[in-house]
């Protein structure tokens, strides 16, 4: 009976001690080693995703508007990028937008550049 009591009052510990371990856990944030948030929009997923989606925008540094390409053909898609450009920065004044087309290079270079100097700077 006595080693009864003691296998469950050290059970009752290791379970408060695991309770304690995992609450502190869940306060923790855990750093996955990300400096900042890029949103990718394909111009052939629509323009209303800054809309449906208004959180990742509010929260990116960046938005990438991807396969402009597609805007040089009438009807190939229905997007319209200024749209796109206006509601990203009514959801955050701070985004840095890119249009670029990663099929003809279009834009490229620029987005390059910004994304090597925020290398540099994280390091």
């Amino acid at each position: 009976m006595h080693e009864m009591m003691v296998a469950q009052s050290l059970f009752g510990l290791i379970s408060t001690e695991a309770e304690k371990h995992n609450a502190k856990q869940k306060k923790e944030k855990i750093s996955c080693g990300e400096s900042c948030k890029i949103v990718v929009l394909s111009t052939a997923e629509g323009d209303d995703k800054p809309a449906k989606y208004p959180t990742i925008f509010a929260k990116s540094k960046v938005l990438l508007i991807n396969k402009i390409d597609l805007l040089d053909t009438p009807g190939m898609v229905d997007f319209d990028i200024e749209k796109v450009k206006a509601d990203a920065v009514k959801l955050n004044s701070d985004i840095k937008i890119f249009a670029v087309s990663a099929r003809t290079g279009k834009g490229m270079n620029e987005w390059y550049d910004w994304l090597i100097k925020s290398v540099a700077d994280v390091q």
